[in-house]
């Protein structure tokens, strides 16, 4: 995971650009939160996670242009993109940390075990 931490690191854009939804994007939290920006789709459950001008921009599938303006405009706009990173990054820190994840399963099994009774 380190390895592909100080990949992200490498790069100054994540670009995602599937019109597949799929469940969850990991490589997309990855990327936030290693201060990539990330320029993607919100297909799927990603939506969670990005908000466009926020912590990411987001494009429309199957929308090659955008794509390509979208990444331009982080190329010509290193403020825009560097306070894009940083919000991404804290983002990703607050909504899915390990802390927040075991609060929620706590919460959850303890729902569990008061519908039981």
């Amino acid at each position: 995971a380190s390895e592909r931490a100080a990949l992200f690191r490498s790069h100054d854009v994540f670009a995602y650009s599937s019109a597949v939804p799929e469940p969850f994007g990991f490589l997309h939290l990855e990327a936030m939160a290693s201060g990539t920006c990330v320029v993607t789709t919100d297909e799927g459950g990603i939506a969670e996670a990005v908000k466009d001008g926020e912590n990411a921009l987001v494009v429309q599938p199957g929308r090659a242009n955008q794509l390509a303006n979208r990444i331009s405009r982080l190329v010509n706009e290193p403020e825009k993109a560097e306070g894009l990173a940083r919000q991404a990054r804290a983002h990703v820190e607050q909504a899915f940390s390990l802390e927040r994840y075991g609060a929620e399963l706590e919460a959850c099994i303890a729902d569990a075990v008061a519908a039981g009774r």
